[in-house]
């Protein structure tokens, strides 16, 4: 499912379709990493446990697929460095591990500049539970193709540390697309 912008009226997008657009994007990268069944069995390595991901997620250009429903090619490799993967046997495994919260519920949005092919918005992040004064501000530069009406994050800058968007200790194998 690609994120198309509103297409009736001045062809701008709806701070609505902007907040479910960067909730669904924040998701994103727990999705992935929480799919594993805990279920199955665990395999030990180091001080974790990493479980088996679906089919869905088996592989690192899948995962790097579904993240770039949302986020450019940079910020999907560095999801997928982050996340601590492991390939076993020719399948990814995800560690268990706590990660303390991650802000990914949109508390707030305010629409600083908005173009036919860029928005930049802000939007405040919490946990659930939190309130706008507890959030965090985040500004997103996204772009939007003009013909097609999709939306991608391009940049995400915050004041805060964020280990899923930090960039890759060791280069990433994930494909980039021909030009």
């Amino acid at each position: 499912m690609q994120w198309k912008s509103d297409k009736e009226g001045d062809g701008m997008v709806s701070r609505k379709r902007l907040m479910a657009f960067i909730q669904n994007a924040e998701k994103t990268w727990e999705k992935v990493v929480f799919s594993y069944d805990l279920n199955s069995p665990p395999i030990r390595i180091g001080d974790f446990d990493y479980y088996r991901l679906p089919l869905r997620f088996s592989t690192r250009i899948k995962i790097f697929r579904y993240y770039r429903q949302f986020w450019n090619n940079v910020y999907a490799n560095r999801m997928i460095c982050s996340a601590g993967f492991k390939n076993i046997r020719g399948r990814l495994y995800s560690p268990d591990a706590d990660t303390g919260g991650l802000p990914n519920r949109v508390l707030g949005l305010k629409i600083i500049k908005q173009t036919s092919t860029n928005i930049i918005v802000d939007a405040i992040l919490g946990i659930p539970g939190d309130s706008i004064a507890d959030g965090e501000t985040i500004r997103y530069f996204i772009l939007r193709n003009p013909s097609t009406q999709v939306l991608t994050i391009n940049l995400r800058r915050s004041r805060y540390a964020d280990y899923r968007y930090d960039p890759c200790k060791k280069k990433s194998r994930i494909l980039r697309r021909k030009k």
